[in-house]
């Protein structure tokens, strides 16, 4: 959680705004309680500004898990995040939104 800013929102698709870092550490929590979870991301561009105080990145994403059938779901998508320097000079996401493309039955 360390690399969220304090007043982090993600933009889930389809799903609520989550908002702040409370929240979020709430939902990874339960993500990664299930030892079936496990998420990879692929950075395809990252570029910050001239300013050196905001950047972003893009790229690509895979979750899997196990679906409420029991099944094993593979998921992909990409991402984009908008990071900020936070008080310590430390970059942080402030904004994180992502898309699903895919998703399969592997198991």
């Amino acid at each position: 959680m360390d690399f969220y800013h304090a007043k982090a929102v993600q933009l889930p698709p389809g799903g609520p705004v989550i908002a702040g870092k409370n929240d979020l550490r709430e939902l990874f929590s339960a993500l990664f309680a299930d030892p079936d979870y496990s998420l990879t991301w692929s950075l395809e561009t990252a570029e910050v500004s001239r300013s050196c105080d905001l950047g972003y990145t893009r790229g690509s994403w895979t979750i899997i898990s196990r679906g409420s059938d029991g099944k094993l779901i593979e998921s992909t998508g990409k991402y984009l995040g908008v990071w900020v320097r936070d008080d310590a000079g430390n970059w942080v996401v402030l904004e994180d939104i992502f898309n699903n493309e895919r998703k399969q039955v592997i198991e």
